[in-house]
């Protein structure tokens, strides 16, 4: 800046010039020095024709009061300067919430009259108080203050008091809308868990009978040492029918007692328990896939274990049983790809 300060003016494609970038920053220091080479710099305006600030309502609209103090220090009359849509520096503090702005604007007399300015709109920093969710933090000092125009009229014909209130109606209205999408969605979870549950129910019978109903059955010669064990105990194909199947019954066991609780939770209905409850059904859900491709495992293991003498005749049977994962995958690629 020391060697080439005429840069300082120069704008960007967007406008701005080092000076709005500086404030935006909250550079103090770089501000001060700028203002101390050149004070025009701070009546400069930035952006574009129909989207026009100044550093002065830049720096309000940032929070940095110390910009703002340096701005006031060295153009005392720069706070009334207003941006394309006639809003001044409390209008851009208010908009953004900025309270340490607020409270620094409202401390000196001399910029009282930014408390009663309308903008394009009509509407004066009060009105865009009431229209905020920011009035209960804003100092005492504007609310009260008796510049401030509690009856002043914006182009929409409202005061500051309608706006508020027509804000409140707009919360509650959304906070029942919340409160309606969230039980139509609590609904929609709990009635997809009892479908499952069903389908959880009767993989946990399949499974527990398949137990007591083995292929080939059991040892039956008195005299053998293996009476009343599995016949095919010995062939990998039926050790990994029992296993699968053994998943497939604590997993859809899991779902159940899973679904059992979403249906006896006795806490109240919030988001947070929306998603908790998505949660819960999403576990159930995955425990569920997990138990039906065990399944159709146990299917496939159990029917090879029998058919093994015939190999054709088996691996026909086994890939048969596969068609259903096939099917499975198909659905969700198309899902994925848009198709369906």
């Amino acid at each position: 800046m020391q060697w080439n300060r005429s840069l300082c003016e120069e704008p960007d494609v967007g406008g701005w010039n080092s000076l709005h970038f500086a404030a935006l920053l909250g550079l103090k220091e770089v501000v001060s020095d700028m203002l101390g080479w050149k004070k025009s710099l701070a009546y400069l305006p930035a952006g574009s024709e129909n989207d026009r600030t100044t550093a002065i309502n830049i720096a309000a609209g940032a929070g940095k009061v110390d910009v703002l103090h340096e701005l006031l220090n060295h153009c005392p009359d720069c706070w009334e300067m207003l941006d394309s849509n006639g809003r001044n520096a409390l209008h851009e503090a208010i908009l953004y919430s900025q309270e340490n702005v607020v409270s620094y604007l409202l401390k000196s007399r001399k910029w009282d009259k930014l408390i009663e300015d309308p903008d394009n709109d009509g509407n004066t920093p009060l009105h865009l108080l009431a229209s905020s969710n920011f009035w209960g933090y804003v100092p005492l000092e504007l609310k009260d203050h008796p510049r401030a125009k509690k009856m002043s009229y914006n182009k929409e014909n409202k005061t500051p008091f309608d706006v508020a209130m027509l804000n409140q109606m707009d919360q509650q209205k959304i906070i029942f809308n919340q409160a309606k999408e969230r039980d139509i969605n609590i609904k929609g979870i709990l009635s997809a868990a009892q479908m499952q549950l069903v389908v959880a129910t009767l993989l946990v019978t399949v499974t527990f009978a398949a137990c007591f109903t083995l292929p080939r059955g059991f040892e039956s010669d008195v005299n053998s040492p293996n009476k009343g064990m599995a016949v095919l105990i010995k062939k990998a194909s039926f050790r990994a029918f029992i296993i699968t199947d053994a998943i497939a019954f604590a997993c859809s066991t899991g779902a159940i007692f899973n679904y059992f609780y979403m249906a006896t939770n006795p806490r109240p209905m919030s988001y947070p328990d929306l998603d908790y409850l998505w949660s819960l059904s999403k576990v159930g859900a995955r425990s569920q896939l997990v138990a039906m491709s065990a399944v159709v495992n146990a299917f496939v293991t159990g029917m090879y274990a029998t058919l093994a003498h015939l190999l054709g005749l088996a691996v026909t049977v086994c890939a048969i049983g596969c068609i259903s994962f096939i099917m499975y995958v198909w659905a969700v690629l198309s899902q994925n790809a848009g198709y369906v």
